[in-house]
């Protein structure tokens, strides 16, 4: 992330439009010149002739930076080499000929629950990690599939409304996934499958 200029946000008002048009100069749009603004608990520059003139520019850098080419790895969608990149929201792996090739994935592993997913019954449930570092498990085939659990499926069918999968509601009992259901089932009495 981009380090922000303190003296930006001087209370100083000369001081302060010194500095914004020393960083940035005046605005590109209308040549007038630039403020920072707030909006939703963030900053941001905006042109002081605003409603005649809409410029906006962020203050933290959302630019998608490479970090490291992997040479000898060519991508699946287009051939070309992968690499390592740093976004908004962490590293992940792209290719280097990006806005034609869209192609992404994440560098931390998915590991498969080796469950079939009950909405879509093509896929399989794994077990993925938010940018927060907390478990989920979505169903493989996402986009065209969005089904997500936050707690651990199990291939065990409930007794109460028959659903394909369980969640592991503690250490000694299994939960019907469905939220209008209460089928329990302890750890002990699962059904092999």
């Amino acid at each position: 992330m981009a380090k922000i200029d303190s003296s930006l946000f001087s209370s100083d008002s000369k001081i302060n439009a010194d500095a914004i048009f020393e960083a940035y100069g005046d605005c590109p749009d209308c040549g007038g010149k630039l403020k920072i603004r707030y909006a939703n608990k963030s900053a941001f520059l905006g042109c002081i002739s605003y409603p005649n003139c809409h410029y906006k520019k962020s203050l933290t850098d959302t630019a998608i930076t490479t970090v490291k080419v992997m040479v000898d790895t060519p991508c699946p969608q287009c051939d070309k080499t992968l690499a390592i990149k740093k976004g908004r929201y962490g590293l992940f792996i792209g290719c280097v000929d990006f806005p034609s090739c869209e192609f992404l994935t994440s560098i931390k592993q998915q590991t498969d629950t080796h469950v079939n997913c009950p909405q879509c019954h093509t896929g399989h449930l794994l077990e993925k990690t938010n940018k927060f570092g907390k478990k989920f498990y979505s169903c493989d085939t996402y986009p065209s599939c969005k089904f997500v659990l936050n707690d651990k499926p199990v291939a065990c069918t409930c007794p109460d409304c028959h659903s394909p999968i369980m969640i592991e509601y503690s250490v000694t009992q299994f939960s019907c996934v469905k939220p209008t259901c209460n089928g329990v089932i302890n750890r002990e009495n699962k059904p092999s499958s």
